[in-house]
């Protein structure tokens, strides 16, 4: 299903009409805030989404819109396009800041305000070297963000049986790891 977003002419960008960069951030600020909260978050790093979120916008204006000229349509939707960039852009910030460090007033806080038996408020901390960059990105752009195989492959430039195939050895690591956790 296309969003405003995806019927969005990035070519009006590239002409450099404030009205449409005006109409573009209002469009895509929610998803790549979104994308970009959700990869933070585990590492603590949540409130730097919007220092985050304005390096992606600095991104796109850089060297004559250089991120936005290879966006083709004919290849994958726009909102998918972005989803990548928005991902590896905060990933990338997490490997230049790493984990926040921990406050133990914050985690004495949190812990008196969550109701008993309401479950996971928070993702799993995972260890930093269970999965690869790639594999989270395809694990997050499939069942975060509900993008299909298809498109993610597009984005990346790859064929749909190397996603499968990542997205397959993601899982396999995180049941392995996952089995070897003792909740109770």
């Amino acid at each position: 299903m296309e969003t405003p977003l995806d019927q969005f002419d990035v070519s009006m960008l590239l002409r450099g009409d404030a009205a449409a960069w005006r109409d573009f951030v209002r469009l895509s600020a929610p998803l790549l805030r979104s994308l970009v909260r959700r990869t933070l978050a585990p590492a603590g790093r949540e409130s730097d989404t919007a220092d985050v979120l304005q390096d992606i916008y600095v991104r796109f204006c850089r060297h004559d819109f250089q991120v936005l000229r290879p966006f083709d349509r004919s290849r994958g939707r726009l909102s998918s396009w972005l989803a990548v960039i928005a991902a590896r852009a905060a990933i990338d910030y997490l490997r230049a800041h790493g984990s926040a460090p921990a406050s133990l007033d914050g985690q004495t806080a949190s812990a008196q305000a969550a109701p008993a038996n309401s479950g996971p408020s928070e993702p799993l901390p995972l260890p930093p070297d269970l999965l690869s960059p790639q594999q989270e990105l395809i694990l997050r752009l499939c069942y975060e963000d509900d993008l299909d195989v298809a498109d993610i492959a597009q984005v990346l430039r790859t064929q749909p049986q190397t996603i499968r195939s990542q997205r397959h050895k993601a899982l396999e690591r995180l049941r392995a790891y996952l089995s070897k956790r003792t909740f109770f």
